[in-house]
């Protein structure tokens, strides 16, 4: 019987984490994801050509605030589009069950950011789709689910998750989804009155319909219309900046943001914004150092014009980020009730200006350079114009967010790679304590046994359900099983090994650990070999009868094949028919004769094969290589 000694030169698990980045709108997912934008009236961008061209939806009517639109996340095509009244299909048609939706009061007053698209964490096909009610409730939060399998691929709303009511007391016009620290979202809205932000977590299990509530200050005072209107996120997600209009006080601040609880702190007003100009867009730089606030007057049918003001608020202390203030652009004073709002893309900040009245119409301006202070952020007007029968209006609709890390890719370095010897097998193990093993034959659990080199994988998933993918190489390392020869009353082996250990009668030989040994007495002799690699083998029993192992050893002389190479059979020249074991150079058995004197080669594939020739007793003879020759 046979003994393999296993080499596995998987030493442990160590790895290279490729870690998400630090600003979650930077990563390829998030900026494909939201590659179009729609918004405003029949109106749109798509980003995913070069320059960024204005396009057409089916958004239509009056009331034009809020409105989100997701895209694939690898290819940046649009999947579907909503107004929080209705959901359209990419195609421009509304899905089968995509009208009547309890949210953002299309044809009537409307809420800024009305609309926000979270994809599930755990089901790439489907999207929640949370919706303000109109403006004038105040608003309360609903959702629906929007799954992309149906309608063969096209999307539509599921029936039985839609219209569902999260939060029915007063809240205001913001709101936005922020990436957590846990492979989860946080979406935040805040009191219409209330100094309360409302963190709703959403995770693998779905959305946690109990809030997390922080309270911080005082209620806002202000007319019927006092209300906050819009709320960003940081890049870093570590803080968060919300305005309002019509407020006599709070009209801007800024609280620090905790993406592990959902909770804020250290609220801090933006001096230097009076209290007659309504606050809209607001946006922080790409670095985090800045933030971008727009105000218009309050007067009604009135020239107002809206400014855009720079903040430093990388030292955060009230005084200091008034006294930073930067006025970066004002439109002309003939533009009445002019509005606008700021989103961040890929390192640059678009303002969407609204004009009625006056002799300037709607545009898209744009920031170029918005970590730098002052007049170097440099401010270009006019970058985008919309189409022939679109209006922009003044909100660009919210972003689409997924979390920080959903796949990590976890991969073994190349020292650290698997290999086994040949005829043997290898234990492939991923890390423990993990859940949902899934290995790339179908395996569940934590180990499998390969007995092929190749390319294996097993993913598996944390507490937090992010995904591991944890790649082995495995490689089959040559290895020739020994075989016993004899040249009068001196064993060896056919092939040369790292290291011997010869046998008598199942024991070791003390000190007979040479390629050759000289027997002395009859009895079973046997090797133990490994070569460069570890491998490892004994070989098998080999009888030695002293008295005729020299006349075995002179037959063994005698003895030769021909042809060779050969084509489809091969003779042996022997005084006495043999036996014929024909093996691979990596010593496996493939063809095997008894009691002859030729034997075909016409079935096996061209290349170089092992022959053992043995007498009648099994004893070992002579070892040819042979060679087979194309037909």
């Amino acid at each position: 019987m046979k003994n393999k000694l296993l080499l596995i030169l998987l030493l442990c698990c160590n790895g290279i984490i490729l870690n998400a980045q630090n600003n979650y709108n930077k990563s390829s997912r998030f900026l494909k994801a939201n590659s179009n934008w729609i918004f405003g009236d029949k109106a749109g961008i798509n980003f995913n050509v070069s320059p960024p061209a204005a396009i057409t939806s089916s958004i239509s009517g009056p009331g034009f605030e809020g409105s989100a639109a997701a895209s694939d996340p690898v290819t940046g095509k649009l999947l579907f589009y909503s107004n929080g009244a209705k959901c359209w299909k990419a195609n421009g048609q509304i899905m089968a069950h995509g009208d009547s939706l309890l949210g953002n009061n299309e044809g009537g007053l409307t809420a800024t950011q009305g609309v926000c698209i979270v994809p599930f964490i755990n089901d790439t096909s489907k999207y929640y789709l949370f919706s303000l009610s109109d403006y004038s409730n105040p608003n309360s939060l609903y959702y629906s689910v929007v799954d992309m399998s149906l309608d063969n691929g096209l999307g539509d709303i599921d029936p039985a998750n839609k219209n569902i009511l999260l939060n029915a007391t007063s809240l205001s016009e913001a709101m936005v989804a922020i990436p957590g620290e846990c492979n989860d979202i946080w979406l935040m809205v805040h009191s219409y009155r209330d100094p309360e932000f409302i963190a709703y977590h959403i995770t693998a299990k779905g959305i946690d319909t109990t809030p997390v509530i922080t309270r911080l200050g005082d209620p806002v005072t202000g007319g019927v219309l006092a209300t906050y209107g819009r709320m960003a996120a940081s890049p870093d997600r570590q803080k968060i900046a919300i305005n309002g209009q019509y407020l006599t006080n709070h009209l801007t601040y800024i609280v620090k943001f905790d993406p592990a609880t959902g909770t804020v702190s250290n609220r801090i007003d933006i001096k230097n914004v009076t209290s007659n100009e309504a606050g809209h867009g607001i946006c922080f730089s790409p670095d985090n150092t800045k933030l971008y606030v727009v105000t218009v007057g309050i007067i009604i049918f009135a020239p107002n014009p809206y400014r855009l003001y720079q903040f430093d608020v990388s030292n955060y202390d009230s005084a200091a980020i008034a006294q930073s203030r930067y006025s970066v652009y004002e439109t002309a004073e003939d533009m009445y009730s002019t509005r606008a709002d700021l989103k961040l893309y890929n390192d640059t900040v678009y303002i969407c200006v609204q004009a009625t009245g006056g002799s300037v119409q709607d545009q898209i301006d744009r920031i170029n350079s918005p970590n730098v202070s002052g007049a170097g952020c440099k401010y270009e007007k006019k970058a985008l114009n919309p189409l022939s029968g679109t209006r922009f209006y003044n909100t660009f609709g919210s972003d689409v967010v997924y979390p920080m890390a959903v796949d990590t890719i976890y991969q073994h370095l190349s020292q650290t790679d698997t290999a086994f010897c040949t005829g043997s097998s290898v234990t492939l193990k991923a890390p423990p304590s993990y859940d949902n093993y899934l290995w790339s034959d179908g395996s569940a659990g934590s180990t499998i046994e390969v007995t092929e080199a190749g390319t294996y994988w097993a993913s598996y998933r944390d507490s937090c359900y992010n995904l591991y993918i944890d790649t082995y190489v495995v490689k089959e390392l040559s290895f020739t099983p020994p075989v016993v020869q004899a040249d009068d009353l001196t064993l060896s082996t056919t092939t040369s090994y790292q290291t011997y250990q010869w046998l008598f009668n199942g024991n070791i030989i003390p000190g007979a650990t040479d390629g050759a040994y000289t027997v002395t007495e009859n009895g079973n002799y046997q090797v133990i070999v490994s070569n460069e690699f570890g491998c490892s083998d004994t070989s098998a029993v080999y009888p030695v009868n002293i008295t005729s192992i020299g006349s075995v050893a002179g037959t063994a002389h005698s003895i030769t094949l021909y042809p060779n190479p050969a084509k489809e059979q091969v003779w042996i020249k022997s005084p006495f028919p043999v036996n014929v074991q024909i093996s691979t150079l990596s010593g496996r058995a493939i063809q095997e004769y008894k009691k002859v004197t030729s034997f075909h080669t016409k079935y096996l594939a061209p290349g170089m094969y092992f022959v053992t020739l043995s007498d009648e007793a099994g004893r070992t003879l002579k070892v040819e290589k042979l060679i087979k020759a194309g037909n």
